[in-house]
C-alpha cells in the first residue's frame, strides 16, 4: 500500500508537466505516462499473486465478526428463555 501511495504522489507531482507536454503536441512516449502504466501493470500483477492470502485474512475477520454476533444473539436468547442445559429435548 505504501508503494501505491508513493506512486500516486509521483503521478500527482508529475501530472501538470505531462499535461503541458501533451497540450504542446508531444507524443505519449515523450511523457512519463508509459512508465506509470508499466509500473501500474507490475503492481497489479503482484497484487494478483498475493490476493488469495489477503482474501483469506478478510474472510477470517468477517467470520470472527459473525461468530461474535452469534454469541451475542445466543446470550440474549439464553437470558430471555433460560438455559437449555439439563432440560429434556422432548419436552
Amino acid at each position: 500500500m505504501l508503494n501505491n501511495y508513493k506512486q500516486a504522489g509521483e503521478i500527482l507531482r508529475d501530472l501538470p508537466s505531462a499535461v503541458k507536454l501533451l497540450q504542446a503536441g508531444k507524443s505519449v512516449t515523450d511523457t512519463e505516462y508509459h512508465k506509470h502504466l508499466e509500473a501500474e501493470r507490475l503492481y497489479l500483477a503482484e497484487r494478483h499473486k498475493t490476493a488469495p492470502e489477503e482474501t483469506w485474512h478478510q474472510d477470517y475477520v468477517a467470520l470472527l465478526k459473525r461468530h461474535t454476533e452469534a454469541i451475542e444473539v445466543f446470550d440474549k436468547a439464553t437470558a430471555i428463555y433460560g438455559s437449555t442445559k439439563g432440560k429434556s429435548q422432548a419436552a
